[in-house]
């Protein structure tokens, strides 16, 4: 396995689904020896994983990747490191690196993260990207609706291979639940969110659901992560004087802690592929309310309470019979848990690395 180095390309290593996926499967296929190598624009929240397990990573001299320099710049590191395979993450890396692969006759995987709603309305990128993974050695999907979209797009030649999101099991079972919620909320039972704060997740409708939550329960509702929704969610909670009751976090280090303090976890996005913050939810055996949606349905199955997420009354009234009989999710939690039990950080790299093995023969 020492001569199948691997190269991952991916714009940033900030706290986003594809990022933190990428740092699991790094401290997968380190212990699993197999050599690793990746190279990002900018850095970010998971560098220090990636970097404590051991891998190598190449900060590539381009300030943004609309700079034109980028392709030649991928191309040189290619040809130093010298990958058997090139696997690229985020769809502008895909274009470029995927570019620079095919130019140094490297195998080039493509990793799908999203769907079809994703790409919609198709882009000039859209139309690029779906034009050069014609040429890719493989398409890895996290979900059914990523590998989908493929199926429609590329000819038999090119595998296509469904590989689910990696949980850390081990992790989330040994973090300690959250002693005090902090952020000026008061200690009451926790609603929350935990994800990107953008418009497709749905943030604006959640906050409201936690108003009327808060309002007729004894209970707090807390954000967690960054994005462009951030500010303007926590400006209309200082707004609405919920400060004691509703708050955003930012980004937290230990996810699985807020997990295991909270009552209830609450997703309402429009779309999705398949969600980190919904997988850690299910393997840390929290309570779920849940969009009725194929990225949601086809991971959860019957395991969470489903909603129309556009309906804000009854999305509050669903949380609210969870917090007022949490007894009822006792059989939904513990089926959730034994459907990501079989998706270790190990179990991924396995898979992965049978996948390089193939590609690179």
């Amino acid at each position: 396995m020492q001569d199948l180095r691997v190269l991952h390309l991916i714009p940033t290593l900030a706290d986003g689904g594809a990022e933190r996926q990428l740092a699991y499967l790094c401290e997968g296929l380190a212990a699993m020896r197999c050599p690793t190598e990746v190279a990002v624009l900018l850095e970010g929240s998971n560098l220090e994983r990636i970097q404590a397990a051991g891998v190598t990573v190449h900060r590539l001299p381009s300030p943004t990747h609309r700079d034109p320099l980028l392709f030649a710049h991928i191309v040189r590191l290619i040809r130093r490191v010298e990958p058997r395979v090139v696997q690229t993450w985020i769809p502008v890396m895909d274009v470029v690196g995927g570019a620079a692969a095919l130019w140094c006759g490297v195998p080039w995987i493509l990793t799908e993260r999203s769907s079809e709603l994703n790409y919609l309305p198709t882009t000039l990128r859209v139309r690029l990207r779906d034009r050069l993974a014609r040429r890719a050695a493989a398409v890895v999907s996290n979900s059914r609706g990523g590998d989908e979209y493929w199926k429609a797009r590329l000819p038999a030649r090119v595998r296509r291979q469904v590989i689910p999101n990696a949980v850390p099991l081990d992790e989330l079972d040994t973090s300690e639940r959250l002693r005090e919620i902090g952020f000026g909320l008061r200690e009451r039972p926790l609603v929350l969110y935990v994800g990107r704060m953008e418009a497709s997740k749905n943030v604006d409708g959640l906050l409201e659901v936690f108003r009327r939550v808060v309002e007729r329960r004894p209970c707090v509702a807390l954000f967690c992560g960054d994005g462009p929704r951030r500010e303007d969610i926590a400006a209309q909670i200082r707004t609405v004087g919920l400060g004691d009751r509703v708050a955003c976090a930012g980004l937290v280090r230990n996810v699985a802690s807020y997990l295991h303090r909270a009552a209830v976890f609450v997703s309402l996005s429009e779309y999705e592929g398949m969600p980190n913050a919904v997988i850690e939810a299910m393997a840390a055996r929290c309570p779920m309310v849940l969009s009725d949606i194929p990225g949601h349905r086809d991971l959860v199955g019957d395991a969470a309470i489903w909603v129309d997420g556009s309906d804000v009354e009854a999305v509050a009234a669903a949380v609210e019979g969870v917090l007022d009989r949490p007894e009822d999710a006792v059989a939904r939690v513990e089926a959730a848990r034994r459907i990501v039990d079989d998706r270790s950080i190990a179990a991924a790299a396995e898979v992965f690395v049978a996948l390089y093995g193939e590609v690179a023969r």
